[in-house]
């Protein structure tokens, strides 16, 4: 006779009931020349008024993130940027992009570059 997990029986009935409740958004791909372009013209008609991007310092040298910076502030979106990421990041640098992310009342987030 096989042994009862009451617990892991528990966990998957409340999974779901939950999961078809919630909203999770399908994601979406851009593909192309101007993709990150196209992204911003979404992310500007998605009514987002402030976002953090996030990025790193060789990026931001290199000029990589200007145009999408320059495409999201001509559709009215207020960005700050943050350019101190480094390669997996610690702890605390993880709570210091909290604390910008709260400070700076952002919408939302956007991460550019990474692997």
């Amino acid at each position: 006779m096989g042994m009862s997990y009451p617990i892991s029986r528990l966990r998957v009935a409340a999974t779901a009931t939950i999961l078809p409740r919630l909203h999770i958004p399908a994601p979406l791909t851009f593909v192309g020349a101007d993709a990150s372009l196209s992204l911003c013209q979404m992310i500007a008609g998605s009514g987002l008024r402030r976002l953090l991007v996030v990025t790193d310092r060789g990026l931001m040298s290199l000029g990589l993130a200007d145009r999408m910076l320059q495409a999201l502030r001509s559709a009215g979106v207020e960005v700050e940027s943050v350019s101190d990421v480094v390669p997996d990041p610690g702890f605390e640098v993880v709570l210091a992009g909290v604390e910008r992310l709260e400070k700076f009342r952002a919408d939302a987030m956007l991460a550019i570059g990474g692997g």
